[in-house]
């Protein structure tokens, strides 16, 4: 159950991210803080990296 706990607060993170680099990416010709992009951007490969880890991970026995 940890487990799943760190994976739905994970997604939870990504879809913020995902939302704010889009729009970053979106600007259509406006400046872009090139710096906050990529540090959004590098954090999401971040939670890529774990959700993969913990969503290959065997569960620990209940009980």
């Amino acid at each position: 159950m940890e487990n799943q706990t760190k994976i739905n607060a994970a997604t939870d993170e990504l879809a913020v991210l995902e939302f704010d680099i889009d729009a970053l990416q979106s600007r259509h010709g406006l400046p872009v803080d090139e710096a906050d992009l990529a540090a959004k951007q590098q954090r999401a490969l971040e939670l890529y990296a774990t959700l993969y880890e913990l969503r290959n991970t065997p569960a620990a026995p209940q009980g």
